[in-house]
């Protein structure tokens, strides 16, 4: 009896420190998934909370914050939050949309975490960290009445902005580049785990800031070091630029991102073409480029389309002319615009443009003869040195003939004169 007691204290004793074990781990492994459900479902649920990204090509994977797994299949619009690791492939890149349309682009090979995004009546922050690669931040914040904290962190510095256009690249040596507006940027070191700020350097608009290990170890040795710029030509004819400033003219193009969008890299004055009285006084728009059995150029998918930004498609136009311009990538020898007059296809090189540029504009006149009234379409065409052709990249609008105040429409043609009105004549 003795030992068959024992025996069962022993068991009694394991069980009474077994089950309490087990109940604090389903309530540990519950509380964990409750928070976090309730966390999603209230982040889905305010869409001020919400971050969008949109793919424009490649590959591009999320890490959600708390999650083994990533994400690698990307809705177009996919909502991603604090905390979620956003990393690019080579050759993509993918941007992010803001509750307040900011727009953060990615470059190939880049990582960002949303470190902190916060919006209310009042203060909106958004908080990145940039741990590998280069973005493009298209930061709006042009509400007077709200407070704004808006960073970039890189490993050594913490960019902050408010309402700018600027480039980030991270990894020495790292640079800031600024579009528009002007930034503080604080040079930093982690000593102890520990923060500390070096310096702060203002930049302003189109200024460079190159912050080399150099400089870096000069600035740590309280030391001068020059870290400022013009920015540089070569960046300034990348692709990387010519993609993020045709963005910048046209942001609601993201919302047509589906993963694999032919979006232009995005060049002159004024440009209308020259209009000339034939024999029969009638008026035609030279062609000095082109004729109507002429074969174009092979188009070629390694130049980029242009990109209009006015007139929008579908506008409904009523002005005495119609101006279409837009950009083109720096590698645009020569722009080709095509209208149809009477279903016949006119192309028309311009003659103002200077190669390289990457504006440009062309004018179209009813007199002219290539602006009618009703439907008008027109395509445009980047052409390189060597004459390949971009895909054209189309624009379609309506226009009405303007109609001078107090002049009075003739909607029938008049009566045959009478003989007694030829005879007077």
């Amino acid at each position: 009896m003795t030992m068959y007691y024992r025996r069962r204290k022993r068991q009694r004793r394991l069980q009474s420190y077994l089950f309490p074990l087990i109940i604090l781990v389903l309530v540990f492994v519950g509380g964990y998934f409750l928070v976090k459900g309730v966390g999603y479902l209230f982040s889905m649920g305010n869409d001020d909370a919400k971050v969008a990204l949109y793919l424009e090509q490649g590959s591009v994977t999320v890490e959600p914050f708390g999650e083994d797994a990533p994400l690698t299949q990307i809705i177009p619009g996919q909502p991603v939050f604090a905390g979620d690791i956003i990393r690019t492939g080579s050759s993509s890149r993918a941007v992010l949309v803001f509750f307040d349309a900011t727009q953060i682009r990615l470059a190939p090979n880049s990582e960002l975490e949303i470190d902190q995004v916060e919006s209310s009546d009042s203060k909106e922050v958004v908080h990145l960290n940039l741990n590998r690669g280069e973005v493009w931040s298209s930061v709006l914040g042009t509400d007077p009445t709200k407070e704004y904290d808006y960073v970039v962190s890189t490993a050594n510095m913490n960019v902050k902005a408010t309402g700018n256009k600027f480039d980030v690249k991270a990894q020495l040596p790292e640079y800031v580049r600024v579009l528009s507006g002007s930034v503080s940027v604080e040079v930093k070191t982690i000593e102890g785990g520990e923060q500390r700020v070096l310096e702060s350097v203002p930049v302003s608009i189109a200024q460079e800031l190159t912050l080399t290990p150099a400089a870096l170890d000069a600035f740590v040795a309280r030391s001068a070091a020059e870290v400022l710029g013009a920015i540089s030509e070569q960046f300034e004819r990348s692709a990387w630029y010519d993609w993020n400033v045709a963005l910048d003219l046209n942001p609601a193009l993201v919302l047509s991102f589906t993963g694999n969008s032919p979006l232009a890299n995005v060049g002159g004055p004024d440009e209308a073409p020259t209009v000339t009285e034939n024999p029969d006084d009638t008026l035609t728009v030279e062609d000095e480029t082109a004729t109507e059995d002429e074969e174009p150029a092979t188009d070629t998918s390694a130049l980029p389309a242009p990109l209009v930004s006015s007139p929008v498609v579908g506008a409904s136009l009523s002005t005495g002319s119609v101006v279409i311009e837009g950009t083109t990538s720096a590698t645009t020898e020569r722009l080709e615009v095509t209208s149809f007059e009477d279903g016949r296809a006119v192309p028309y090189v311009l003659q103002r443009y200077e190669a390289g540029s990457k504006s440009w504009r062309y004018i179209a006149t009813y007199d002219g003869g290539n602006l009618a009234e009703g439907e008008n379409k027109f395509e445009v065409r980047a052409i390189d040195a060597d004459g390949n052709k971009s895909e054209p990249t189309v624009v379609t609008f309506t226009y009405t003939v303007p109609v001078a105040e107090g002049v009075d429409i003739v909607t029938t043609p008049p009566a045959p004169p009478t003989a007694e009105a030829e005879a007077e004549l």
